[in-house]
């Protein structure tokens, strides 16, 4: 799957939300296929971007940023929203976790962070909580499980004609030597 098509389709699904911000793409030009079901990871960074749209300030930048990983390719959703605390960046992704806003009170279901884990999660992949490149906001990062790149092409050497090549391996059945059919009992 070319992660270029799962964020359009993604970005696409929730243009109405995604519209109040300034949302950036920048996808690195070598990014190898992820080996994905594209419907689940497609749902995991549906969640994503719904959750940067819910805690982010309307007209601020939602980023998503995919770049190779060594272990396949990370892909990043930043917000300039409120982030997460460091104590819980492990516990967003348990089930029914709230944090609690500003004023206190938690906000979500606690359920969003802990479907996107269970969706990476079944595709062979991680997700974590990482620090925002720019410093304020959340940043989630998917580690999704890539094709290899390919190697530089290996030239194609002739092979050596041999007496088993097909070029030597006749075809008419006249030019086969002739072996009488084993004999075999007769049924009664």
């Amino acid at each position: 799957m070319v992660l270029a098509d799962l964020v359009a389709r993604a970005r696409a699904e929730l243009a109405p939300v995604l519209a109040r911000f300034k949302v950036e793409v920048a996808l690195a030009p070598d990014l190898p296929a992820v080996l994905i079901d594209p419907a689940l990871i497609g749902q995991a960074l549906v969640n994503l971007l719904e959750n940067a749209s819910k805690y982010a300030a309307e007209g601020s930048a939602i980023q998503i940023i995919a770049a190779p990983d060594p272990t396949g390719v990370a892909l990043t959703v930043c917000d300039e929203g409120p982030g997460i605390a460091a104590p819980e960046r492990q516990r967003v992704f348990e089930l029914f976790y709230r944090v609690a806003q500003g004023d206190g009170q938690p906000a979500g279901t606690g359920l969003g962070l802990a479907i996107v884990k269970g969706l990476v999660e079944a595709n062979g992949g991680s997700v974590a909580v990482i620090d925002p490149p720019s410093g304020k906001g959340a940043a989630i990062r998917l580690i999704l499980p890539a094709l290899p790149l390919p190697a530089a092409p290996i030239p194609a050497l002739p092979l050596p004609r041999t007496r088993d090549s097909p070029a030597h391996i006749p075809r008419h059945p006249s030019h086969l030597p002739h072996t009488p059919p084993a004999s075999s009992p007769r049924p009664y």
